[in-house]
């Protein structure tokens, strides 16, 4: 009896140590979305329903390499927001940006591309956005 006890609170005790080793506590599920080509480089403000919450996403200024522009995401409950820009097939470094929470549920940063060496200006923007209490939205 006593060594089942043992035994029993030692397998215990493995899978906790297991699952804290896992990463798994604490993470967030996540859901991927497509953000229509449209809204991510978009002047104009262009609005996107994730999670039910509309959420709009604007660019203010030239998005270009070497030109500061400001990007913008608005919309209630927000977590935390982040960019990330990558171009396919070609290794431009990490280019991932955090969105500053400012008011009535903007999230501003301002961004500044590397020049491509082959003059490449295809960049892709990724959207991470997490909402309060809920889901992951990539």
């Amino acid at each position: 009896m006593k060594t089942n006890l043992v035994l029993g609170l030692g397998l215990l005790l493995l899978v906790g140590v297991g699952y804290w080793l896992s990463g798994e506590r604490g993470r967030v599920p996540e859901q991927v979305v497509t953000v229509p080509d449209q809204c991510r480089f978009s002047a104009e403000p262009c609005a996107v329903v994730i999670g039910g919450r509309s959420i709009v996403f604007r660019v203010m200024g030239q998005a270009a390499p070497l030109v500061k522009f400001t990007i913008e995401v608005r919309g209630a409950g927000l977590e935390r927001v982040s960019a990330d820009f990558e171009m396919k097939g070609m290794q431009m470094g990490s280019n991932r940006y955090l969105l500053k929470r400012g008011s009535g549920g903007r999230w501003r940063v301002d961004v500044m591309l590397p020049v491509c060496a082959s003059g490449r200006r295809d960049w892709l923007a990724h959207y991470d956005i997490q909402l309060e209490g809920s889901m992951r939205y990539r």
